[in-house]
């Protein structure tokens, strides 16, 4: 049996994973990926401190463009954020007796978030690694004005003095960036999310991905397709059906939905998130109004989160929700957003579930955290869902930080 040592292993593709694969291919580590058929959907991608820090370290040199336009429309409400007014003025014409408390709250959730972010640059990632690097995280926060408990309190308390209306805009815009209610939200997610959504300038579609993918290879990143793997050993050594074995220093798991009934049951426990329901509508006839923005978060019980798109000449909408949504809910929202159309949904192919949640939590530090990747010292889940499952793409980038800071500091030790 042939044996091949990598100092990276990584199961199946996720934004966090991938930015762990380049990261340390850059550093010059022996880095191997296993791919799926699909990687894993990061969700909307939004700007912030860490995607700068990545897009500089990949050697990414052209600028940010501007943000696309976004409407957040809960009946009657109409709230455009990027677009020809600014949210002030946006805010007064549709809640002009909440405009003043409404700015004060985003005012507040965007210096915390502003905050956070620098405090968790700072660390390199979230703070999942020894107990001083928890507690000098807590310290921060301390020092900053901030405490644990407080950054851990519901979002929707600080809701309440609002009239109905602007509450029920509210909900509909943090459980649509969330894809979850908005009752299960902190304040610090609350607040990374608003920081994120609020930015003025945004990555180019498709952009990061093509980045990742072409510096990985030019970083001698390497491939295998993931159903080459034919069993994963106790010791957590990779035989393939060729008749190789692979091990690795560490092994990582990108993307567990994409792993085999057999693989899957092969690792410790661990907590699944809730899976998220995706759907194809299209193409609409006739089109929607171009005064419509390209990202929409609408709706409620569940809130959507839709993005249209031009697909070989007509007019398509992707839409994600909670995975409890129906077909029939699906089709009531986007039938409100499309009036003149005749929406009819298609449920896109759903993650794979392997069986029962297997509880796992470890030691967090960060509000909102589902889990610890770290299983041992050579085995990772990363994977931003399973970690921050609330936060979207800005938890996978958070994810992909962290696991790959503390495995250089390790190297550098």
């Amino acid at each position: 049996m042939h044996q091949h040592y990598y100092d990276i292993i990584l199961l199946g593709e996720s934004l966090a994973s991938r930015i762990v694969g380049v990261l340390l291919a850059k550093a010059g580590k022996r880095v191997l990926t296993f791919q799926g058929k699909h990687p894993a959907d990061p969700g909307w991608l939004f700007a912030g401190s860490h995607l700068d820090r990545l897009l500089d370290q990949l050697g990414h040199r052209h600028p940010l463009e501007r943000a696309p336009r976004l409407h957040i429309l809960a009946d009657p409400a109409r709230v455009e954020l990027h677009g020809r007014y600014g949210l002030e003025d946006e805010l007064r014409r549709e809640f002009p007796e909440d405009a003043d408390l409404l700015l004060q709250l985003f005012q507040r959730l965007e210096a915390l978030g502003e905050r956070l972010e620098a405090q968790l640059l700072e660390q390199a990632g979230a703070p999942f690694g020894s107990l001083a690097e928890r507690l000098w995280y807590r310290a921060g926060h301390w020092l900053l004005g901030s405490t644990q408990r407080s950054l851990g309190k519901p979002l929707s308390n600080f809701f309440v003095p609002f009239a109905e209306a602007s509450r029920g805009w509210l909900n509909t815009l943090f459980s649509g960036l969330a894809l979850n209610p908005v009752t299960e939200l902190t304040l610090a997610e609350g607040a990374l999310l608003w920081h994120g959504l609020s930015r003025p300038q945004a990555l180019e579609e498709g952009l990061l991905d093509d980045l990742l993918s072409r510096r990985y290879l030019q970083f001698h990143g390497l491939y295998e397709p993931l159903t080459k793997i034919s069993a994963l050993t106790e010791d957590y050594r990779l035989q393939l059906q060729d008749g190789r074995e692979c091990s690795a220093g560490t092994l990582i798991i990108g993307q567990y939905e994409a792993l085999s009934p057999e693989i899957a049951a092969a690792l410790p426990p661990f907590r699944r998130p809730r899976l998220k329901g995706r759907w194809l509508c299209g193409p609409l006839h006739p089109a929607p109004s171009k005064v419509l923005a390209s990202r929409i978060i609408h709706g409620e019980n569940p809130s959507l989160r839709s993005r249209l798109h031009v697909h070989d000449g007509g007019m398509h909408c992707y839409s994600e929700s909670p995975a409890e949504a129906t077909r029939e809910t699906i089709a009531q929202h986007l039938q409100v957003l499309f009036p003149f159309s005749s929406p009819a949904p298609k449920c896109l192919k759903k993650q794979t579930d392997h069986g029962e949640i297997r509880t796992r939590r470890g030691l967090v530090a960060f509000p909102g955290t589902l889990q610890n990747p770290w299983w041992s010292r050579n085995l990772a889940l990363c994977q931003g869902t399973c970690i921050f499952p609330r936060l979207g793409s800005i938890g996978e980038i958070l994810t992909g930080f962290a696991v790959a800071g503390r495995l250089s500091r390790r190297k550098r030790k």
